[in-house]
């Protein structure tokens, strides 16, 4: 799933679903959460290369999701957007409190302002969105070479 509020609502979704109610329920640990995350991560397409394209090492950064609904043709309308910000994503990450955010893609990228208010110590970088990198891969790996630089990688 790549965005939690998505998918097929298979044996894999269900344990990444539980794992998010869970963690709203206070009965697991924000790791545990991220630990089936990572489980789901190799079903993510190409996500794992494109993080490790950037000089990062998946097993040591936060993947959040702006978008934590989905809608029909996974679409994201700016509404509904704003809506899974204000009530899950902004307070991920000031749990979080991160040094360094990746805003991957234009839809993140509406967010920088807001972000840069909640964490106002946390240096924020944009890049291409994953899913953009077989359609336009010239520039996302240009992109992701800048931020490897920028980054001290």
């Amino acid at each position: 799933m790549i965005n939690p509020g998505a998918g097929q609502a298979n044996q894999r979704d269900q344990r990444w679903r539980n794992a998010l109610i869970a963690f709203r329920q206070g009965v697991t640990e924000l790791g545990d959460v991220f630990a089936e995350q990572r489980q789901h991560m190799p079903h993510w397409n190409d996500l794992i290369p494109f993080i490790e394209r950037h000089g990062l090492d998946v097993d040591n950064l936060a993947v959040v999701n702006v978008a934590w609904c989905a809608s029909v043709g996974n679409k994201y309308p700016k509404a509904m957007l704003r809506q899974c910000w204000t009530r899950h994503t902004a307070a991920w990450l000031r749990s979080l409190a991160p040094e360094v955010a990746i805003l991957s893609g234009s839809a993140a990228h509406a967010f920088e302002s807001e972000l840069a208010d909640a964490l106002p110590a946390c240096r924020i970088i944009k890049a291409f969105h994953y899913a953009h990198r077989p359609l336009d891969s010239e520039r996302a790996f240009a992109r992701a070479a800048l931020v490897r630089q920028e980054l001290g990688l």
